[in-house]
């Protein structure tokens, strides 16, 4: 005799006649990763968390936002369609990712330094103990330890060469004189030049004075920083090349204005020293507000090369032998990358969107013109490519007026409407990964960027890329890779071939107990960074396509998505079914990872995506629906309502059910009502409308009628076993179910059916029966056999949670050629779950 205690789960790749007697052909929303026991899945709650909007920009919801956290604790993301985003997770404002750098190069102007700007007058130089001593030409207002630099000085000896443009510390500063710390006295001054002195400058200071340039060549660029905590920069603008004289200063003028709001903080004005072009010092910082023009810069060389570390920047590291960008670095990164991902010290972009929205009608000309109001086109589609059906070649979009409209490079040269089209970036991208400067996930310049090259004869995207242990992953929808580096990416980075295993798009993936469970073409498996192994077998037909049962819709796969219940150690793999509604995930294909078991769930509301988040302290399963909803798993043992609400229908439609005595509230919106009884059993649907308090609007359905009672938030299970054989021995045999499980305190039940001989069709009985206090066949559905789980049902006694059924023909009058049973149990969860701990079935021959 079958005595089932270990329920191993779905195994639906077999034969049914060659499962273990533990395994089901088919089960929905039981739970098998406690040993011992087959109970319902727990319930999905809404959660009502604290929300505040962080951008007034609505993102494109044609592809999700693929989010990356920075080691500095901020928040990036990225879709591929709009400009990414960056949030520090503190303000109510998220910032456009980078900054653009400004549109022109600089417009300098240089004219001779006046009289006074060229500083105060020197009346003598002599001799003060061995040191030059200065004589202005006025009170000089200095103190000892101030520095002055000295010029125009004409004089005998050595003095000329030792003082001009030359910075000092003084000393006996008095009045009219001081004199300079460190110097040796040569010469005689001649009085009858202009010889200067000024206070040093001060290059953190933009009104600093100084003596202005040195006859030469000098380069000129500004940039935009942003008011973060440390500053973010645009990159440099284009250069200004001037040729300068002796004590020119420079008035900056044509600097560029942005519409980037980040971007409208402040404005740092750089030049370079005379005769130098790849070092650029800081001159000044402005308020943006004063990018009007008008600076005028007169500081010396001698000053400029004094400046802190910070205030000097490389255009290029060491021309020619290593032209790495630094001025030039902070690019932002691109708009058509949908993936963003975190390896060692740097930030990977990767992926492309194929975007296809609606249809587009053409007219020969460079204008085409999607659906009014639903092809939602946007700005940074332009420079990227659309291929019309019935268009030899893809066209390149010159510009995009507005989200119904396009101006293409060159004309279509067809004239249609209603036609099909996919919008995309250059088709190299595909294989492409763009990667950031060290610790700067927003400087992205144009070459730092590798190309994954095809080495399995199937060039295949590049939809994904994860983590794991040393190495970064590159992921195709069936090839992996695997790339590392040392210190930078194009010198010693290198990319190599792992397998031909892959993932439907980057969301199908998920790191646990350093393994990553992942999906891809032909299933689930767990990849330890060396080679994978499939988990799937036991399902694997779902893959297939054979005809057996429910089967994957790979036409959705865009939408599929992996996550680990780390709490629970099952991972979920969420699916379509052929014929599912949406595009939208409503199944998991839950493998416990502990007990190696296959579990199959079916939720009310589309599932978009799942997280795990710490709840006092306790790692909770988060689940994103539609309608922009949360819900935890596991979170009671209703779906969406805290409560079942249950009753009788007095009215119903193929659309609705009414119950005159109820008070339908908002809540059940978005939850599952299921007919447990009467007209209409066993069906479920999701309430899509609460039209009153005592009625609601369903999908279509076998009408209910006033037989019908139903639950709101039920969770509609099922186990369905491998097919048991009758002994061929020409005895006659008992043949009994007996259940034993946990006896309720409201009502429960489980419906038991039988299916003879590999019959897909389920047994339906002559007659109906009360078969004790505890077990019954009703007469309006007599493909049942209800087994109460109440415990106080029968005044005589209460429950012991062991019932049976006999079906030899001694109560159901079976005909006795039959050959093979398979049973299936089903009911619903509600405020109560029913625990099944055994299923004995006598009179049949047994499985191990």
């Amino acid at each position: 005799m079958p005595r089932i205690s270990n329920f191993l789960g779905q195994v639906s790749d077999a034969d049914t006649d060659d499962l273990p007697a533990g395994a089901a052909q088919q089960q929905k929303n039981v739970s098998t990763t406690t040993a011992g026991e087959l109970r319902v899945r727990g319930g999905i709650r809404p959660q009502t968390l604290t929300t505040t909007t962080i951008s007034a920009s609505a993102y494109h919801t044609f592809q999700k936002l693929c989010y990356c956290k920075t080691r500095s604790g901020e928040l990036i993301a990225v879709n591929g369609i709009d400009r990414g985003f960056r949030w520090d997770g503190v303000t109510t404002t998220v910032e456009a990712l980078g900054i653009t750098a400004p549109a022109a190069a600089p417009t300098i102007t240089r004219a001779e330094l006046g009289a006074s700007d060229k500083g105060d007058g020197i009346d003598d130089i002599d001799d003060n103990s061995g040191l030059y001593r200065i004589t202005s030409d006025a009170s000089h207002g200095l103190s000892n330890g101030d520095k002055v630099r000295i010029g125009n000085v004409v004089g005998t000896g050595a003095m000329a060469n030792d003082l001009n443009n030359q910075e000092f510390t003084i000393e006996s500063a008095s009045g009219s004189v001081f004199s300079l710390t460190g110097t040796t006295f040569d010469g005689t001054y001649d009085s009858g030049q202009a010889g200067t002195w000024s206070k040093s400058a001060d290059v953190s200071d933009a009104s600093a004075d100084g003596y202005g340039a040195t006859a030469g060549d000098y380069v000129f660029g500004y940039r935009y920083i942003d008011d973060t905590a440390t500053a973010v920069p645009s990159n440099m603008s284009a250069l200004t090349t001037v040729t300068a004289l002796t004590s020119d200063q420079f008035t900056w003028g044509g600097l560029s204005s942005t519409t980037e709001a980040r971007a409208q903080n402040k404005v740092e004005l750089w030049r370079s020293t005379s005769g130098v072009s790849n070092v650029l010092y800081k001159v000044a910082t402005l308020a943006y507000g004063s990018i009007g023009g008008g600076f005028v810069d007169q500081l010396d060389d001698a000053t400029l090369n004094e400046s802190a570390a910070t205030d000097a920047i490389l255009i290029l590291t060491n021309p020619p032998t290593d032209n790495s960008l630094v001025a030039r670095r902070f690019e932002p990164p691109p708009d058509d990358r949908p993936i963003v991902v975190q390896f060692q010290d740097r930030y990977f972009y990767l992926g492309t969107v194929k975007y296809n929205r609606s249809t587009v009608t053409t007219n020969g000309s460079t204008t085409v013109q999607g659906a009014s109001g639903e092809t939602d086109w946007v700005s940074t589609m332009a420079g990227r490519y659309i291929d019309i059906d019935g268009e030899p070649a893809p066209i390149e979009i010159a510009s995009v007026t507005d989200g119904d409209t396009l101006e293409l490079v060159t004309a279509a040269q067809t004239s249609a409407s209603g036609k099909s089209y996919v919008i995309y970036p250059e088709a190299s991208n595909s294989r492409q990964v763009d990667f950031s400067e060290p610790d700067e996930p927003e400087s992205v310049p144009a070459v730092n960027v590798f190309t994954v090259q095809e080495q399995a004869g199937d060039d295949d995207d590049i939809v994904g890329a994860m983590t794991l242990g040393s190495s970064l992953f590159l992921l195709g929808n069936r090839h992996k890779y695997s790339f590392g580096f040392t210190r930078k990416p194009l010198k010693d980075g290198t990319v190599r071939y792992v397998e031909d295993r892959g993932v439907f798009n980057h969301d199908c993936w998920d790191v646990y107990e350093n393994k990553a469970y992942m999906m891809d073409d032909t299933g689930p498996y767990v990849f330890t960074g060396g080679g994978s192994q499939p988990i799937g077998s036991a399902i694997k037909d779902l893959w297939r396509k054979d005809g057996i049962g429910n089967t994957i819709d790979f036409a959705k796969t865009a939408s599929f998505h992996v996550k680990v219940d780390r709490a629970k150690a099952r991972a979920y793999f969420f699916v379509c079914f052929t014929g599912d509604s949406g595009t939208q995930p409503t199944r998991a294909l839950v493998y416990n990872i502990r007990r190696q078991s296959w579990d199959v769930y079916h939720y009310p509301q589309k599932i978009g995506a799942a997280a795990t988040v710490q709840s006092s302290g306790e790692t909770r399963f988060l689940l994103g629906s539609e309608s922009g909803a949360v819900h935890m798993a596991d979170a009671g043992n209703a779906d969406i309502l805290s409560a079942e609400v249950s009753g009788t229908a007095t009215a119903g439609s193929t659309t609705t059910l009414t119950d005159s005595g109820a008070s339908f509230a908002t809540a059940v919106v978005g939850a599952p009502i299921y007919i447990y009884e009467g007209t209409g059993k066993g069906q479920i649907r999701t309430i899509t409308t609460r039209n009153s308090g005592t009625q609601v609007t369903v999908a279509s359905w076998t009408a209910p009628d006033t037989t019908s009672k139903y639950v709101i938030g039920a969770i509609e299970w099922n186990w369905k076993s491998t097919s048991f054989g009758f002994p061929q021995d020409g005895v006659r045999h008992e043949r009994r179910v007996g259940l034993k499980f946990t006896p309720t305190t409201g009502d429960q039940r489980i419906d038991l059916r039988l299916y003879f001989n590999g019959s897909s069709t389920v047994h339906s009985f002559e007659t109906g029966q009360v078969l004790g206090d505890a077990v019954e066949i009703q007469e309006d559905n007599k493909s049942d056999v209800v087994f109460f789980m109440k415990t106080a049902r029968s005044v005589m006694e209460n429950s012991s949670g062991a019932e049976a059924f006999r079906f030899d023909g001694t109560y159901s009058r079976l005909a006795h050629g039959d050959h093979k049973v398979a049973i299936e149990l089903r009911g619903y969860a509600g405020d109560e779950v029913p625990k099944i701990q055994q299923l004995d079935i006598e009179g049949v021959e047994g499985k191990k």
